[in-house]
C-alpha cells in the first residue's frame, strides 16, 4: 500500500469513528421518538 492509499485509509477511518461515536452520542442523547424530529 502507498503512502497516498494509507493516508486515505486513516482519513476514511477516522471520520467513520468520529461519525460513529457522533451518532452513538445523539442516540443516547434522544432516547424518546420525538427527539429524532430535531436532527437535520
Amino acid at each position: 500500500m502507498t503512502t497516498i492509499g494509507l493516508y486515505y485509509f486513516f482519513q476514511f477511518y477516522i471520520v467513520s469513528v468520529i461519525y460513529f461515536l457522533t451518532l452513538l452520542i445523539v442516540v443516547e442523547g434522544t432516547q424518546t421518538p420525538a427527539g429524532n424530529s430535531g436532527k437535520a
